[in-house]
Parts: C-alpha cells; sequence; structure tokens
C-alpha cells in the first residue's frame, strides 16, 4: 500500500475509532425516534470506513485501471477526457484526493451523529451542558470551510523557492528564431542572448531508453543528429538562463520521473547552470520529483485539464484553488501559462507566486506586464530584449 494511503488509513483509524467506540457504546433500544435509530446506524456504519479502508481502496484502485486500459469506451470518455494525454497516475491522483475528501466527510458526519446520540439520552443538566457543547460545534462546521480557505491562502503564500529576480524580464521564445535561423537550435539560442536576452525558453523531451535530454517538441523528432540538452549547456550554459519546457514529463511513471530529474540535476551541476535553469510541466505530480531533486520548477496551468477551461465564477474559483494546493504540495519556483489567461481573478488568486507568461509579441502588452510585481519572465518571438523594468 503506497505510503500516502498508509497515512491516511492511520489517521482516520484513530479519528474514527472513538467516535466508532461512542456510538457503539448506545444500544439502539435507547432510542425512541426513528430518525435517531437510523442516524445510529449511519455513525456505526461510518465509524467501520476505516476497518473497510484496504479492501474499499484495492477495489477502488483497481477500477480506476480498468477503466483506463479495458473501459468501455463511452464510459471512458465521459469519465476521462483526457485519457489520451494523461497518463494513469494522473487519474490515481484524483483518487487519492477524492478518497481524502471522503474521509473528512466521514468524520464529520459520524462526529455529529455521536454527539445528537448522546444529546437524545443524556440528563437533563447534562442535555443543557451537551447542547452547549453542540451549538459550538456546530457553528465551527458551519466555519470551517472559510477556515481551510483561509489556511489554503495563508500557505500559498509562504515562501517559495526563488529563481529569478532580475528586471531584465523579456526572454526569447525557442530562442530568436528567424529566415535562415530556425527554433531551438543553438543558432536560435546564441541569436537571441547576442540580442540581449538574459535567458531563453526551449522544448526538450527525455529519452527513458538512453537517459538523455534532447532539443524538440515530440519524441518522434529525435535522431541521432539531434540536438542534445548537454551540448547547449556546454557550448552556451555560460550565458544566461534556461527555460526548459519538458514535453515528456507527463508520460513518464513515478520512477522514471525521479530517474530523469536525478539525471538533470547531474548534468546542471557538471556545467553549473543548476541555479539558472528552470523545468516546466503540466504534470504537477512528476514535475515535483525535479522540485525535490533541488531545481527549479515551473507548474504551466490551463493547458491540458480535465474539464473545459472555466465559465463561471464558481469553476475558476474551484480551477484556481486546485492550483494552489498543486503549487503548495511541489514546492514550485514559479507558475507558467498562456497570457490570455492571466485574467483579474487569476492574478488575484495567485498573488504571491511568481508568473511566467508566454508568448507576448505586442510592445505596449510587454510593457504592462513589466510593470507588474508577481510576472517575473514572459517569453516573446519578437526583438524586445531592450525592454526592461529596471528604473
Amino acid at each position: 500500500m503506497p505510503s500516502a494511503y498508509a497515512r491516511w488509513w492511520l489517521t482516520a483509524t484513530l479519528t474514527l475509532l472513538p467516535v466508532w467506540m461512542g456510538v457503539w457504546s448506545q444500544p439502539q433500544r435507547a432510542y425512541r425516534s426513528r430518525a435517531v435509530r437510523g442516524l445510529h446506524a449511519l455513525a456505526r456504519f461510518l465509524g467501520l470506513v476505516p476497518v473497510m479502508f484496504p479492501g474499499l481502496h484495492h477495489l477502488a484502485r483497481g477500477t480506476v485501471r480498468w477503466l483506463y486500459f479495458q473501459g468501455p469506451e463511452a464510459l471512458t470518455r465521459l469519465l476521462m477526457p483526457s485519457r489520451a494525454h494523461l497518463p494513469l497516475e494522473h487519474y490515481l491522483k484524483r483518487l487519492e484526493d477524492q478518497l481524502f475528501v471522503g474521509f473528512v466527510g466521514a468524520w464529520a458526519v459520524a462526529a455529529f451523529a455521536l454527539f445528537t446520540l448522546e444529546l437524545a439520552t443524556a440528563a437533563d443538566p447534562l442535555k443543557r451542558t451537551l447542547s452547549r457543547r453542540l451549538r459550538i460545534f456546530a457553528g465551527l462546521l458551519a466555519v470551517s470551510p472559510f477556515l481551510w480557505f483561509l489556511g489554503l491562502q495563508v500557505a500559498f503564500r509562504l515562501p517559495h523557492p526563488v529563481f529569478y529576480t532580475d528586471c531584465r524580464k523579456v526572454w526569447g521564445h525557442r530562442g530568436h528564431p528567424e529566415p535562415g535561423i530556425p527554433e531551438n537550435t543553438l543558432a536560435s539560442f546564441r541569436h537571441a542572448f547576442d540580442l540581449g536576452a538574459p535567458g531563453v525558453e526551449m522544448d526538450v523531451v527525455y529519452l527513458v531508453d538512453q537517459d538523455r535530454f534532447f532539443i524538440a517538441r515530440e519524441m518522434a523528432q529525435v535522431n541521432e543528429q539531434r540536438l542534445s540538452l548537454e551540448t547547449v549547456f556546454a557550448q552556451l550554459g555560460h550565458r544566461g538562463y534556461f527555460w526548459l519546457d519538458i514535453k515528456s514529463i507527463r508520460s513518464l511513471t513515478p520512477d522514471q520521473a525521479q530517474r530523469a530529474a536525478a539525471t538533470l540535476r547531474r548534468l546542471a551541476e557538471r556545467y553549473r547552470v543548476t541555479q539558472r535553469i528552470i523545468v516546466e510541466s503540466d504534470h504537477p505530480q512528476n514535475l515535483a520529483f525535479f522540485s525535490q531533486a533541488g531545481l527549479h520548477t515551473s507548474y504551466w496551468i490551463f493547458n491540458i485539464e480535465e474539464e473545459e477551461a472555466p465559465q463561471s465564477l464558481r469553476a475558476w474559483v474551484e480551477a484556481l484553488m486546485k492550483v494552489q494546493r498543486n503549487y503548495i504540495r511541489g514546492r514550485f519556483s514559479a507558475i507558467s501559462m498562456d497570457y490570455h489567461h492571466y485574467k483579474p481573478i487569476v492574478a488575484r488568486f495567485l498573488q504571491g507566486a511568481r508568473i511566467h507568461l508566454f508568448t507576448v509579441n505586442d510592445e505596449a502588452l510587454l510593457r504592462a506586464f513589466m510593470r507588474r510585481e508577481d510576472v517575473r519572465i514572459v517569453l516573446t518571438d519578437g526583438n524586445f530584449f531592450r525592454l526592461t523594468a529596471c528604473p
């Protein structure tokens, strides 16, 4: 059983067991009301959830695996619309989140049932005391969502690793390609640095069988003549900063992602660029392994999502709270997105994080983004590297 599930099992057992024992100690015949007897039975059932958890956990994971690999196509499209782009681990992680919410709900309902049952059978003086405690408990339940939201905002604004603080915020998108200078090439990266770019972005893939990184947008583009990331560091590692959009992170298993992170860390140390590279991915679980390896990381949001882009205020809030949770868990250095998604509500929720935007080719818009303290890097295809936020 994974350690995360083992911890949850232990936590749920320790929290629900006293509730279950308290409920079980009350015989059903002590309650005259049919509704209270029903509540008693429900509390007993919820108290047994930790005992049943290993079986429920195994069944749930098996169901997710079956749906992912063998489920009916119509049902799979409905429940996993982005299966073609998202690995199995993504859906298992979603299951983990849902099980956690279920445990919290079970604990709250069982605890409330215990208070109600004790109140129903207590003597008058004790009943008045329990009634006051019940009101306090109900009040805490009422404000708990607000307290949870407040805690999330505080945790989101706690210090995170700092990657880049220079006031020259405009970087080259895939270097600076021009006629005769293809993108994602040594010539393109060198040209951007020559024009004054402090950093360049590049598309990278990781080949598991070779344990190497190559400059490419897709795995199929890699061949024997393909430019390797090691060559880029060897020839240009002294020139500036590097934004590595590693396209293949989401297709890796957790073990492969850990291996890739360790390999990249060794490569960065060899060429002394550890503090001048940032790894980008829209897969927070695998990206977290690169954070754990001591590398700077940028969480790419609003790329491939399970749901459509938010269309209502509630949908935006839910999506952004999910981003905040992933950002906290992963200990990422920044959050990156297409500049079209950087709406006022996004800026408000992500205030405190360092924002990296792409790809802006309008000078007025670039100047506007540079005035924003939270926006630290903006990618461009044009020669706007002279623009600066320096006083």
